[in-house]
């Protein structure tokens, strides 16, 4: 009889959760899809719901973990609780919120600032858990210091997983935006150090991520039902010949995909199928 594969307790410490709508969701659940329940874990703030066909056991980080600057304001506003319902009252956004917001873009630009700090309820529910290791694909300062936090006090194993070149872009635009730059940069870096694995998710950005931090990086991504697409195989009789017909399945976001595939169907309409 075969022996059962140990599977670690894993603690999932992300601002992208498991979900069927984006790309870190989708690539969570189909990297996990079978593991144990009772083995998974997470600790997020994403404002996406989340699905509990892969992974049930959820805390939704509150102000007393990720306190973010100005999170005061907001609740002036809109009575808000927690940073997960920011989004709700959106279209009641009222014209001095807007005002405050076009000064924290000239002050702090893109991102405002966060710290964290772990509060008793998280203490206790990572405590009822006991993790075997914790991954991440980081996110923000906030989110780096509370990964930082609980890896030093739990003592546990780090896996970090880059899965686009955020910190590239994050914490700019503002006048005192260098100094949460600065801040970013020293957390990653610290926290790279820290991991047992990073991983990147192709070659080429493995490769410049070992050269910049000289540490190094396995590739790794996404997988796929190959059983389920296999049936999308090329079909000489669904095209003209000379005709090349491209099947796009994933997200569509404004500042990733949706300019390519606007080019790609302006210039060949017929021959893009979008699911």
């Amino acid at each position: 009889m075969t022996e059962a594969i140990h599977r670690p307790r894993v603690l999932f410490i992300t601002s992208a959760a498991f979900n069927s709508f984006t790309g870190g969701g989708i690539t969570f659940s189909n990297l996990f899809r079978g593991w144990p329940k009772d083995r998974l874990a997470t600790i997020t703030n994403d404002p996406v719901p989340v699905s509990k066909d892969v992974c049930e056991k959820y805390y939704f980080l509150c102000p007393q973990e990720i306190q973010q600057w100005g999170m005061s304001i907001r609740k002036r506003f809109h009575g808000l609780s927690d940073l997960r319902n920011f989004q709700v009252a959106a279209d009641r956004t009222p014209k001095s919120l807007t005002i405050l917001r076009a000064i924290k873009r000239v002050i702090w630009g893109d991102t405002l600032p966060d710290q964290a700090a772990l509060s008793k309820e998280l203490v206790q529910w990572i405590t009822e858990f006991q993790p075997d290791v914790v991954y991440t694909i980081l996110g923000s300062i906030g989110m780096m210091e509370l990964i930082d936090h609980i890896v030093l006090q739990y003592q546990i194993p780090l896996v970090v997983h880059i899965m686009d070149d955020w910190p590239a872009a994050q914490y700019r635009g503002g006048v005192f935006s260098i100094f949460l730059r600065r801040k970013m940069e020293s957390l990653l870096n610290r926290l790279l150090h820290k991991a047992t694995v990073r991983m990147g998710i192709c070659d080429f950005m493995s490769a410049e991520y070992e050269k910049k931090y000289g540490l190094p990086f396995v590739s790794f991504q996404n997988t796929i039902d190959a059983a389920r697409w296999g049936e999308l195989s090329p079909n000489t009789k669904n095209g003209r010949e000379g005709e090349i017909l491209l099947l796009y399945v994933g997200s569509i976001f404004p500042n990733a995909q949706l300019e390519s595939l606007l080019l790609r169907l302006f210039w060949y309409p017929s021959g893009l199928c979008l699911l």
